[in-house]
C-alpha cells in the first residue's frame, strides 16, 4: 500500500469523483467534447438504421 500524499484531502489511489469543470473555457470545451462524441453516436446509429433498412428491403 502506499503512504498518503501530505496535503492532499483525497485519496492518492481512489481519489474520487470529479467536480467538473469550473472556469469558462473548462466549460466550453466540455461542451464542444461532449457534442462531437453525440455527433459520431449518432452518425452511427443513422448508419445502422440504414443498414437495417437495406436488409429489410431486401428480405421482402
Amino acid at each position: 500500500m502506499s503512504a498518503p500524499v501530505n496535503g492532499k484531502a483525497r485519496c492518492r489511489q481512489h481519489g474520487g469523483a470529479s467536480t467538473g469543470a469550473k472556469t469558462p473555457e473548462g466549460r466550453k470545451r466540455q461542451s464542444e467534447g461532449a457534442k462531437a462524441r453525440w455527433a459520431e453516436i449518432n452518425e452511427a446509429l443513422a448508419m445502422a438504421r440504414a443498414m437495417r433498412q437495406q436488409n429489410n428491403e431486401a428480405i421482402v
